[in-house]
């Protein structure tokens, strides 16, 4: 008899085969919400947890690794902010680009990015504009980059926890 494990996502008991399965479609769907609500200023630990349609503490639990939840939208939104600096077109300013992902000004964001990446927000906009791309940050969790799983995978994935849930609610 497989061993039983308490919570994750929206069910009560999994199996410890299924958990980590269930955490990665779990994560995947916090992945498409933070896209999705990026650039809302309300987003916080209470609106994703609603997004996702989780309790708080269940998704504190699986973005604990990450920091736990208001550090994961901090680093998303972070990492939006590198990905709009390093693209040479942008023309926005970085207090453009910190009011439009939701930072109080530009020295906020300036010193969240630079603790985090190693490097200022204008050292990455210089390297775009030079040509270069900016180095690999050196806190990226690579649990949270899911963006690399093939779609037909997780569809797989979530069509088998699916039904592993409908059987668990029997």
């Amino acid at each position: 008899m497989p061993m039983r494990l308490e919570g994750s996502c929206r069910c009560g008991a999994i199996t410890a085969v299924a958990k980590p399965q269930i955490d990665l479609s779990c994560k995947e769907r916090v992945r498409q919400a933070m896209r999705r609500h990026l650039r809302t200023p309300t987003l916080e630990p209470m609106t994703l947890s609603r997004l996702v349609g989780m309790s708080c503490s269940n998704l504190y639990h699986l973005l604990e690794k990450e920091g736990g939840i208001a550090r994961y939208i901090q680093h998303q939104r972070l990492l939006e902010a590198q990905a709009v600096l390093s693209d040479p077109a942008t023309t926005a300013s970085i207090s453009a680009i910190a009011e439009d992902l939701c930072f109080a000004d530009a020295s906020s964001v300036s010193r969240t990015f630079k603790r985090e990446f190693g490097y200022s927000p204008s050292a990455a906009r210089a390297a775009a504009l030079a040509g270069h791309k900016p180095p690999v940050p050196r806190s990226i969790s690579a649990s949270l980059r899911l963006g690399s799983i093939a779609p037909t995978a997780l569809s797989v994935i979530s069509s088998w926890i699916a039904k592993i849930l409908s059987s668990e609610r029997s």
